[in-house]
């Protein structure tokens, strides 16, 4: 998961893009507990099956399936079972987020660019630094890791699909290079879910808990 010797901004990944090498994926995966905005409805759309449809042109391009689309807010580190019970948040992690969450108001997000980490195709995203805010806050409690990629190193991002391997990568990079900016709907964030994400699978499995409403 993009966290080697990684740059820590946007434009250092792009800057980086024609000298990267697609990770190895670990089949060792590992349930956490991941906050995300769904916004798999959003997307139920034209252009964005154009944008995806295109990308799968390259053979190193595996495209995210369209029912799992997400935006990753944070990423709990404990294991799942010391943080749920029957299925359930533990109290302390539910009321947390429940706190930071009343503390939000529903916001938009647009889509802006693409960009590319060691193992994804993804799209840079404007909200005004609010998923990062959201980001912060988590990791000021002490019920929670910080992990490095997140506060100041957290980069808000929607990810297409994964880079299998170098087939055909230079010819994507050009394309990206020629058509980077993005012509995809706005998003409108009034929700975030709390799921059980197989951490390391690709596409990942999640199992539902519970939705936060902003």
């Amino acid at each position: 998961m993009h966290n080697e010797e990684m740059a820590s901004k946007a434009e250092e990944f792009w800057a980086r893009r024609r000298d990267i090498t697609p990770p190895t994926y670990d089949s060792d995966s590992k349930k956490r507990l991941v906050l995300l905005a769904d916004v798999s409805d959003a997307f139920a759309c034209s252009a964005y099956e154009r944008v995806v449809g295109t990308l799968s042109e390259f053979s190193c391009f595996d495209p995210v399936p369209h029912e799992i689309l997400h935006l990753t807010v944070k990423l709990f580190d404990d294991p799942v079972e010391s943080v749920t019970i029957n299925d359930n948040p533990v109290k302390q992690i539910d009321e947390m987020i429940s706190y930071e969450i009343m503390r939000t108001d529903p916001f938009e997000i647009s889509l802006t660019q693409f960009n590319i980490f060691p193992d994804v195709v993804y799209a840079e995203i404007d909200d005004d630094g609010k998923l990062g805010d959201i980001n912060r806050r988590l990791c000021a409690h002490a019920e929670t890791t910080t992990l490095d990629r997140d506060g100041e190193e957290f980069i808000p991002h929607l990810t297409f699909g994964y880079l299998d391997d170098m087939s055909e990568y230079d010819k994507l990079i050009n394309y990206l290079e020629s058509n980077r900016e993005l012509d995809l709907p706005t998003l409108n964030i009034d929700e975030l879910s709390l799921v059980v994400r197989e951490v390391g699978e690709h596409p990942p499995v999640s199992n539902h808990l519970k939705t936060y409403e902003l």
